[in-house]
């Protein structure tokens, strides 16, 4: 086992030394051919410029056309070499190149599961064989290390030119030890590489000769003595052709390495200066890396494929669709919170005159004081949305600086307008369905007449209770009133169609059908915001509203904005509520503070590592506003759109399907920086949510939180799944769904 170590040692001092011999004339026997040394002449420079004007050409053909699935031929530098090539049939126009270490050769990523891995994940894999590795020969002497690193380097070069002008959008490389010298001098050399995966890597060559294995080689330490004081070392060093690199790098290094010690990997990292993004990971490792230590960051890192628009959302409006292009900077989810104040009849009235309405009054009056200042503390914005019989007898009695403060403090007053109408000569409020008119005027008179009276506040938001589904005269009598805002006037229909609220305002179609009752129509006079029932309830309008279901229900729009955010995928307006009724009393107290201070702890005004705030509260009139301003941004383009049965509206449909058929249990602050959300499928399995809203990739043991497996299901929100050890699963700005197997 030692003479195993110091040979693997010698080779690798042989790589530094050789290298050297070579760009000062020792070697050039040794070498095929009078090739150039260093970086890409000028002709390969213009080269690589041309295949990005190829590949423009090629955009149109389809993958199957131009990017065959075998053995490839590919020219570099005179030389022509095999490469190996491997489209999956869910291709994602992203590939990766992998280049093995020293001594191996191509095989070993097919055989240690990267390339299976990759495949599954959507990404076609390029493999080759370094010079004199594999079936391109033998290294006979040590002066041919040079020849490998030269050649090697330019070969990946000429591998990524050759997958961009065969319809690969992007290219991404994974090396290792050996192979990740040869790449670091490719990257300086000007390989259209956009992101690099570089493990054991390593820089300082004069660090490596002082501290490095080859200390105990003294045969070794000579040879590398004639060479490493002179300026040709710049020329192989990665010290010297990182900084040239402007893709993203991630470096991947051991702790206890003897051959490329700790001090030699944090040099090639501090080196990678102009990289767009640079980051390091260490591991409790000598000189190895399998692959289970590195392959969950780097599946994180190259961003698993999206799905296409057109194969999983419905674009409703053809004239401008969902671009296809990024659109950075997703607005926050914005977080409604709704009240209404109800009549409170006896046998279809409500006399304005007897002392059980007075003492309904008093009653809704302290519980909106107990809301003012429980929104204080939290920090919480309420949209109160009042029958006419409270403010009535606000007026009535003068009793108006309650709803004055409540304005004062950034809250908002509408209307609702349940199918009662008033009779002023009884003085009594009654139930009349058939005169939706009257409903919104006696209502609207007598909240305007409040507004009026306190001077503040604009009556814009209306939730008129028609039957479901019968909707037809909703647009007129909106428009005729002056309502631009309908705040949960679809109640439950999203809920019965995909098991979630609308998750964006729209302008629903005012129609008497209740399959269309979500279709979008531009025509349509204002803007719909929805919402859930009744916070804290498992019934109120047939639905389930307790505070751990509310819960689940938010991770489902979080998720979906948060792939958004992350893929700058078109940036939408988001909205997310849910109503109080004052009329209840206290019964509902202790819900709406566990839910808010839920909400506050993990996602209202947090950003991700694009800065980005994730939730905000808003009034209805706040989201309706920066609603208009995404429509004069996007003219024509649909917010919503949904007719029963269509295809699921949003990406993340494997998401909200999981969560839907789970049970909220608890959450668990695992760092500053990452929560796990624990839930309970209904098949008993466990299954976690998490993310890291530094955005940095941590290695996280989950084997505490499933007892007696050794692997688990790590699956993105939108369904791409694999299996990795449950002690070793890394987490990132992308949030990731962890179940049993």
């Amino acid at each position: 086992m030692d003479v195993k170590i110091f040979l693997i040692a010698l080779l690798f001092v042989a790589i530094l030394v050789t290298a050297t011999l070579i760009l000062t004339g020792y070697f050039k026997k040794c070498m095929h051919g009078n090739e150039k040394q260093g970086g890409l002449s000028e002709k390969e420079k213009d080269k690589t410029k041309e295949h990005t004007t190829n590949q423009q050409k090629n955009e149109t053909k389809t993958f199957q056309e131009i990017l065959p699935t075998g053995v490839v031929s590919i020219k570099s530098n005179k030389i022509e070499f095999k490469a190996y090539i491997d489209v999956p049939e869910n291709w994602n126009k992203k590939c990766v190149i992998l280049v093995h270490g020293l001594g191996r050769s191509h095989e070993v990523w097919i055989k240690d599961g990267t390339v299976k891995d990759l495949k599954k994940n959507g990404y076609c894999v390029l493999l080759f064989d370094l010079p004199l590795h594999g079936e391109r020969g033998k290294m006979k002497t040590l002066e041919q290390l040079a020849y490998i690193i030269l050649q090697g380097s330019k070969d990946i070069v000429n591998a990524a030119n050759y997958l961009k002008e065969h319809g690969a959008k992007e290219v991404y490389i994974i090396s290792r030890s050996l192979g990740s010298i040869v790449t670091s001098v490719a990257l300086g050399n000007g390989a259209t590489i956009d992101k690099a995966e570089l493990l054991l890597a390593g820089a300082n060559l004069t660090y490596l000769y002082e501290y490095g294995a080859i200390t105990s080689n003294p045969k070794a330490k000579s040879e590398m003595g004639k060479w490493i004081n002179t300026p040709l070392v710049k020329e192989i060093d990665p010290l010297y052709k990182l900084p040239k690199y402007t893709g993203q790098v991630h470096f991947h290094c051991g702790k206890k390495d003897n051959v490329i010690p700790p001090k030699a990997c944090q040099y090639a990292f501090d080196a990678a200066t102009s990289a767009s993004e640079r980051k390091l990971f260490w591991h409790d490792r000598g000189h190895s890396m399998p692959k289970d230590e590195y392959i969950d960051e780097a599946l994180d890192f190259f961003g698993a494929p999206l799905p296409s628009v057109s194969e999983n959302m419905t674009v409703k409006n053809p004239v401008y669709p969902t671009p296809s292009s990024p659109e950075p900077g997703e607005p926050p989810i914005f977080i409604l919170f709704v009240l209404h104040i109800e009549p409170k009849l006896v046998h279809g009235e409500m006399d304005m005159s007897s002392r059980q309405t007075l003492t309904e009054y008093n009653n809704v009056k302290n519980e909106l004081l107990w809301l003012m200042n429980f929104a204080d503390k939290e920090n919480v914005k309420m949209t109160g949305l009042f029958n006419g019989w409270y403010m009535q007898l606000a007026l009535r009695q003068n009793d108006l600086s309650h709803l004055s403060t409540f304005l004062s403090k950034g809250h908002e007053i509408g209307t609702h307008a349940h199918n009662i109408c008033y009779n002023s000569t009884s003085d009594k409020w009654y139930v009349c369905p058939s005169n939706p008119d009257q409903w919104f005027r006696d209502a609207k008179i007598a909240v305007d007449k409040v507004l009026s009276a306190v001077g503040k506040g604009s009556n814009r938001a209306m939730c008129a209770m028609f039957p479901r589904g019968q909707y037809q005269n909703e647009c007129s009598l909106m428009s005729k009133y002056g309502y631009d805002i309908g705040v949960g006037n679809r109640p439950e229909i999203a809920i019965n169609f995909f098991d979630h609220i609308v998750w964006n305002p729209w302008r629903p179609k005012c129609i008497n059908d209740y399959d269309h009752s979500l279709e979008e129509d531009f025509n349509t006079p204002f803007v719909s915001i929805d919402h859930r029932a009744q916070i804290g309830s498992s019934t109120s309008h047939g639905v389930d509203s307790t505070v751990k279901t509310l819960k689940r229900q938010f991770l489902m729009v979080f998720l979906e904005w948060k792939v958004r955010e992350v893929y700058d995928f078109e940036d939408k307006i988001w909205t997310w509520g849910v109503v109080h009724h004052p009329n209840y009393g206290s019964r509902y107290n202790n819900d709406i503070e566990q839910f808010f201070k839920w909400l506050n702890r993990y996602f209202i005004n947090v950003k991700t590592p694009k800065g980005k705030i994730i939730a905000v509260y808003s009034t209805a009139s706040q989201i309706a506003d920066v609603y208009h301003k995404w429509e004069r941004k996007h003219p024509g383009r649909s917010s919503f759109s949904y007719v029963n049965s269509d295809p699921y509206p949003y990406l993340t449909e494997f998401a909200k399907n999981k969560l839907s058929n789970s049970i909220y249990q608890t959450e668990v602050q695992y760092s500053p920086n990452i929560v796990l959300f624990i839930l309970t499928e209904n098949s008993g399995k466990k299954l976690i949510v998490v993310w890291n809203k530094n955005g940095t990739n941590i290695k996280i043991d989950f084997s505490s939180y499933f007892t007696g497996v050794t692997k688990v299901n790590v699956c993105r929100p939108w369904g791409a799944c694999y299996t990795r050890p449950v002690d070793k699963i890394y987490v990132g700005d992308l949030p990731l769904l962890v179940e049993e197997p």
